[in-house]
């Protein structure tokens, strides 16, 4: 009885973690994986954010295409997203950019810097830096 159940738990278990493994795998088939390093934790009015981006494929293989990058912030209770340019790697899933902290850039915001694949999956990866007059 006791090797029936364990065997019938086991099954179960082993179809559950197969079912839990097909549905996941498109999710894991388009998701980036990196960081984005930022020089600087916090930024004031007329720095310049530089950041460096290392972002690999699911399968922690460097990509090697074109990204557009987006600043996307919230102010006053309206969500903004502003597409800043298109970046090219420096080597292998390596990338840089800056940008200069403007006036007209809301300050004491959370800014997030979106990395974008210009593929039809379109693959985000992002990270967030804040501004602050100190």
């Amino acid at each position: 009885m006791i090797k029936q159940g364990y065997q019938l738990y086991h099954k179960t278990k082993t179809w559950i973690e197969n079912d839990f493994e097909r549905n996941n795998n498109y999710n894991k088939r388009h998701n980036l994986k990196g960081y984005i390093l930022f020089d600087k934790p916090l930024y004031k009015p007329a720095d310049t954010v530089k950041a460096k981006f290392w972002i690999t494929n699911f399968k922690n293989q460097p990509i090697n295409k074109q990204l557009k990058v987006e600043l996307s912030y919230k102010y006053r209770n309206t969500y903004i997203r502003k597409v800043l340019d298109t970046i090219k790697p420096v080597s292998e899933g390596a990338y840089e950019y800056s940008l200069v902290i403007t006036d007209s850039m809301p300050n004491d915001t959370y800014y997030s810097l979106n990395a974008t694949t210009l593929d039809k999956k379109e693959r985000q990866f992002n990270s967030s830096f804040k501004t602050e007059s100190y």
